[in-house]
């Protein structure tokens, strides 16, 4: 087992275990006081995965229950987070019971946020089932849900219990599911470790964990995104836009490829990492238009709004542009 602490918050660890949903009830119970969780999860893996967590919880002491929604980002809206709301009062949870977020990035930000406001906060652990979700969103608190207006502009920074990876459960993605995950290993080469572009792809264990030590350095001491946590954001103000502009059909990895292309402005190394597992690199897409919902981005104070400008493998640097000068930045004209 590898185990990474996260010292943000109470702080809590990452443990990276192959086989570790089947007994995952023991690391829950060992930072969890209550007697009822709730996993959280869309349809497609509760069909794989919640009746082998359920039981491993059930072994552990737990009472369980399942909130199963659709799944995916078009799900991630209010209408979910109100009925799971609803099914945690229904299941008489307390605040020392547990929300169990199984899935991918989508129902870790619904859980997460079910759980910062219930009772005004009760804990939650994350089970991240998808790469995107082990090497990044599982990790640092994060969570809400998206708008009309636009992705994630509701939610809060709320920290799990403990988050556990098993890498086993990659097995059951699709290609086109899993090569997502790589756009965000990608961006932590880009930012500060320009070897993850190398490690292979059956070495798991190894670029999850070296992910989110990235990810740990740039959060701890910045746990609101006011500083050094704002790093994060390479290639994402684009790829919110570019999901935003396809209705939420292009999934956030593919988005975050061409962002990233994008802002490397379309670096050999970096695109044909990209290329080389399935991801898009190319924009074709109207920008004026993209630059539009580009302003209702969440980073945007007032008329400016924070970029990450890449200056090679391993570094970058904050900047803070003006709106009226996005364009010509991002994109020359």
């Amino acid at each position: 087992m590898r185990k990474l602490r996260i010292n943000i918050g109470k702080g809590y660890d990452v443990l990276i275990e192959r086989g570790l949903l089947s007994h995952c009830g023991k690391y829950v119970r060992s930072v969890s006081r209550g007697t009822r969780a709730m996993v959280v999860c869309g349809e497609t893996v509760s069909g794989l995965y919640s009746d082998t967590v359920r039981q491993s919880l059930e072994n552990a002491g737990f009472l369980t229950e399942c909130f199963v929604y659709p799944g995916g980002e078009k799900h991630k809206n209010a209408d979910t987070y109100i009925a799971l709301l609803n099914a945690m009062a229904d299941f008489h949870m307390c605040r020392s019971d547990c929300v169990v977020a199984l899935g991918g990035g989508v129902t870790g930000d619904i859980a997460g946020f079910a759980a910062a406001s219930y009772m005004r906060g009760v804990s939650f652990v994350q089970i991240p089932t998808t790469l995107l979700s082990m090497v990044d969103s599982s990790v640092g608190g994060k969570c809400g849900i998206d708008l009309s207006a636009g992705k994630n502009l509701v939610g809060a920074f709320y920290q799990p219990l403990t988050v556990l990876c098993d890498p086993d459960v990659l097995s059951t993605l699709s290609p086109d599911g899993l090569c997502d995950g790589y756009a965000e290993v990608a961006k932590y080469s880009m930012l500060c470790k320009p070897n993850l572009l190398s490690v292979p792809d059956c070495e798991t264990e190894e670029i999850v964990y070296e992910s989110l030590d990235a990810k740990r350095s740039y959060i701890e001491g910045d746990e609101r995104d006011e500083g050094m946590r704002m790093y994060l954001n390479l290639g994402h103000t684009i790829a919110h836009a570019l999901e935003k502009q396809s209705d939420f059909t292009l999934s956030h990895g593919k988005a975050l490829s061409i962002g990233l292309a994008v802002m490397s402005r379309y670096a050999d190394d970096v695109c044909t990492y990209l290329r080389s597992h399935g991801l898009p690199t190319e924009l074709n897409v109207d920008t004026q238009e993209l630059c539009k919902l580009m302003m209702n981005d969440k980073k945007r104070r007032g008329d400016d709004v924070s970029l990450v400008l890449y200056k090679g493998l391993g570094s970058c640097e904050l900047k803070t542009v003006k709106c009226s000068e996005l364009h010509s930045i991002l994109f020359g004209n």
